[in-house]
């Protein structure tokens, strides 16, 4: 008897998971495959973000960095994710690695429009206007986490 009390709740929870988790995917793509390989074949990592975003409803991000500062670039990378996804924001970095130590170059992508390149200080200062303009691109899809 113990033995199906906890099969069926277990049941009824992978019930409520699958149900929460329906109630929150948006509606699939039946050509994403397809528009996946047009977006890889564009010939660099700036078309391939272009167009990326006017197929998906996501902020695309670019960076163009240096090798020196990978740790760094990481932990910048973690939690620039971590604040859009907060406030639901759906993005895609595309990255590009020079062989130089000049820093990084940052530009945002949305619809397939470029906005900027500006430097990592620029980048972070303007990002909460990024956030803005992505939001009032796709006014319907954002949905921020309340704490």
């Amino acid at each position: 008897m113990k033995i199906h009390k906890s099969i069926l709740l277990f049941s009824f929870m992978t019930a409520s998971v699958f149900t929460a988790q329906a109630q929150h995917k948006t509606a699939v793509d039946p050509d994403r495959q397809a528009k996946l390989k047009k977006v890889y074949e564009e010939p660099s990592f700036i078309f391939q973000a272009a167009r990326y975003t006017q197929y998906f409803p996501e902020l695309g991000i670019t960076v163009m960095r240096d090798t020196l500062h990978q740790k760094e670039f990481e932990t910048f990378k973690a939690a620039l994710s971590k604040k859009l996804t907060e406030k639901g924001i759906p993005h895609k970095f595309f990255i590009e690695v020079v062989k130089d130590n000049k820093g990084a170059a940052f530009a945002y992508f949305i619809k397939g429009r470029q906005y900027g390149v500006f430097t990592f200080d620029e980048f972070v200062a303007l990002l909460p206007e990024a956030i803005r303009d992505y939001k009032k691109a796709f006014p319907k899809t954002t949905s921020e986490v309340q704490p």
